[in-house]
């Protein structure tokens, strides 16, 4: 008898039970075995917005922020009408001193959700960065306003 080659229809939930244990050990901060079951989500679907996603908060949270603004940059792609994406993608950029790409990102963030106070504030820091003092405190009004 020969195996069979996985199917699209059995490939997807193994992925998705997979992505469920890759969150499981983050919550439980077992970030190394997390990143394995995303890297191994990966290699099967390149393109999986999730592991992108949660690979690429593990790379922040443990300073690889090259690889976490690639990754980030990769989940964007995926999922361009996604605001939090596009703000973690701004918040990597940011802390890798791309400041303008990083404004970019959080202006996306915020045209797809305009009261998404979390981009604002953070659009406000990197206007801050920029030396942009007006636009920045503007920014941050706006986050008060939707998040007081």
């Amino acid at each position: 008898m020969s195996k069979r080659a996985p199917t699209a229809a059995n490939v997807q939930p193994a992925l998705m039970q997979a992505m469920q244990q890759a969150l499981a050990l983050y919550s439980n901060r077992a970030w190394d075995q997390a990143e394995q079951v995303c890297r191994t989500v990966l290699n099967a679907q390149a393109n999986n917005f999730d592991a992108l996603n949660l690979l690429g908060i593990i790379c922040a949270q443990t300073q690889r922020l090259p690889e976490a603004a690639e990754l980030f940059g990769r989940a964007a792609g995926v999922r361009r009408d996604e605001p939090t994406i596009h703000n973690n993608y701004g918040n990597s950029l940011r802390n890798l001193g791309r400041h303008p790409d990083a404004l970019r990102s959080y202006n996306r963030a915020i045209q797809i959700k305009p009261n998404y106070a979390e981009a604002h504030y953070n659009r406000g820091l990197t206007l801050q960065d920029l030396r942009r003092p007006a636009d920045a405190l503007s920014s941050y009004d706006q986050a008060i306003r939707f998040n007081p």
